[in-house]
């Protein structure tokens, strides 16, 4: 996705359906024909010579520049000039390597993280012409207005602020002509490239030729407006009844395979925002809250809250949302324009950072650090320093959370503990696990962002606070009767089988007992589920208690009363026994 373009992605990549329209969004793949060689051949040779260009410069940094720290910066400056230049695939490529921050430095990943692929506007006449073929009309037709100057042009395309027939202002992209030709071209050419640096091992243990391929599957997906149409749909939808996040609406009767429609989002850019606090400060800050009425601390909540939903609950987050992706609109509501790179959350990751937050936010540092180890891969020759990584990420742990009342903006950023964690990683030759690295870098993106809003936010409070109401959420959903009564249903089936399990397992001979074991596990659901019940019933019946019940008559036949100390003796002495048998 072209930063700075005001273009919505999806959800999820999921394969391309007919709109509602009737038209068929045909997908794509990286051929080249013998028609497209003139064009193919041009575009290695101006890749090439900007290729050599760079080298160049980066021999000159490596003859000029001695110190460590300002020679890496310097070539990383290099690497991002050459990709500008170069543009198509060669700046998506750079974007992925920006993703890898558990292999490069936090400052190598800055200056990767800031390519910009602005490009001049194609003509106005070759829009018009996309336009009029893909949605079969006359624009003028189509479209009440239709300026000639985008507002938005990148490598990949560019975005006009149109209004329809009705008066509705919408975003239209339209995608640059020739571009598949060329992305065919850079593919080829980044596969070539591949070879030789994975072969001479140039980025040591990082495959280019990997990258490529994941490069190449993202870029198939983002030139295919059928998969965006889809991913705006299924954006709309997980979104549908959050009132706190706006995502664009899609136009199904202006889509076609080469131009997308969609509601535009109209508010203050929270780059525009933060460009300002940069520079008037505090005085900027009241004026934005005057003039624009923005509760900016309220944003940054929202933000927070967006995110961490998107990560736990529907597990499907942005992974690049930065400032230029994100609008304020009317009511401080947070609007989302680009979902072009997005990360999902398998159940073990969202297990795992859920248990990684709580204790966190409990100031549980040891059991913090445990689940930390389970995020990294570690080879087997390195093993035996697993002990002294999670030694170090205690003592990590430890002073971040030293330094959240009083510390500086720098102290106090979730981003800087991450990225410090990530150096660890780095130092004891240890890797992230794959589909860590996105959930990371959405998460140092949004704590940047949040942290400008919100100078005072506190990030302990406010996941003890999102926690604390995701757990509310989850007993509500298992205390809503048709629940229950299934839940009740299986637990007492497996109760009833108890006795028979417990009596095979020890019968069987050695070889069986391992299956037998696995079946006993369903034991454990049973009594972690009855003392679940049994809490559930004691905290009601105290809660009665509190409300002036005397009777708790809820579960037993009419006529019957029974005295509420009797009820939560018999629940609390339930709870004790369940909890101990499910140990």
């Amino acid at each position: 996705m072209e930063r700075g373009a005001a273009r919505p992605r999806g959800v999820l990549p999921v394969r391309a359906r007919p709109s509602s329209s009737g038209r068929h969004l045909p997908r794509w793949r990286t051929r080249l024909s013998f028609a497209d060689l003139p064009g193919v051949f041009w575009r290695w040779f101006r890749v090439w010579f900007l290729f050599w260009h760079g080298a160049v410069h980066a021999g000159w940094v490596l003859l000029s520049v001695w110190e460590a720290q300002a020679r890496q910066l310097a070539l990383a400056r290099v690497l991002r000039r050459f990709l500008e230049r170069a543009g198509g695939a060669w700046v998506k490529l750079g974007q992925v390597l920006a993703m890898r921050i558990d292999f490069f430095p936090p400052r190598v990943v800055e200056v990767l993280s800031s390519l910009l692929d602005r490009i001049p506007s194609f003509p106005f006449e070759e829009a018009r012409r996309i336009v009029e073929a893909d949605l079969g009309g006359r624009l003028r037709e189509l479209f009440s207005a239709f300026p000639e100057e985008p507002i938005a042009a990148a490598s990949f395309g560019q975005v006009y602020r149109a209004t329809l027939p009705s008066g509705e202002v919408v975003a239209v992209k339209v995608q640059r002509p020739g571009l598949r030709t060329l992305i065919a071209a850079d593919v080829v050419a980044l596969r070539g490239l591949a070879f030789w640096v994975d072969s001479l091992r140039l980025l040591g243990s990082l495959r280019l030729g990997a990258q490529v391929t994941q490069l190449q599957e993202s870029l198939e997906e983002e030139l295919d407006y059928g998969f965006e149409a889809e991913n705006l749909r299924r954006a709309q939808e997980v979104s549908r009844y959050n009132r706190i996040v706006r995502i664009p609406r899609l136009h199904e009767e202006l889509l076609g395979p080469r131009v997308l429609t969609m509601e535009f989002l109209d508010g203050c850019w929270v780059s525009d925002v933060l460009s300002r606090l940069r520079s008037e400060g505090e005085a900027g800050r009241e004026r934005l809250e005057e003039e624009a009425g923005l509760d900016l601390p309220l944003v940054a909540q929202r933000i927070f809250d967006i995110g961490m939903r998107h990560l736990f609950d529907v597990r499907i987050f942005h992974a690049d949302p930065h400032a230029a992706n994100i609008v304020i609109l009317e009511g401080d509501v947070v609007g989302y324009v680009d979902f072009g790179i997005v990360g999902t959350m398998d159940e073990d990751l969202a297990d795992t950072q859920e248990r990684y937050f709580v204790a966190v936010q409990e100031g549980r540092v040891s059991d913090a650090a445990a689940t930390m180890v389970e995020m990294v891969e570690i080879p087997e020759r390195r093993r035996d320093r697993i002990a002294a990584f999670r030694g170090s990420v205690e003592t990590l742990i430890r002073g971040w959370l030293a330094r959240m009342r009083d510390g500086t903006l720098e102290d106090k950023s979730t981003a800087r503990l991450l990225l410090n964690t990530l150096a660890i990683i780095r130092e004891y030759d240890f890797n992230l696990a794959p589909g860590a690295m996105r959930y990371f870098r959405a998460l140092i993106l949004s704590d940047v962002i949040i942290l400008q809003l919100d100078p005072d936010f506190d990030f302990v409070h406010h996941l003890r606070r999102y926690f604390r109401r995701r757990q509310i959420r989850r007993l509500r959903e298992w205390t809503r009767p048709e629940r229950l009564r299934k839940l009740a249903a299986d637990y007492a089936e497996l109760f009833i089988a108890a006795p028979t399990l417990t009596r095979r397992l020890s019968e069987a001979p050695r070889n069986r007992r391992e299956a037998l074991i696995i079946r006993t596990g369903l034991l454990d659901r049973v009594y972690s589920g009855l003392r679940l019940a049994s809490l559930t019933g004691l905290v009601t019946v105290l809660g009665a208690r509190g409300f002036g019940i005397q009777a708790v008559d809820l579960l037993i036949p009419p006529g019957v009363s029974l005295d509420w100390k009797l009820a939560a003796a018999a629940f609390l002495l339930s709870w004790r026994v369940f909890a101990t048998l499910s140990r």
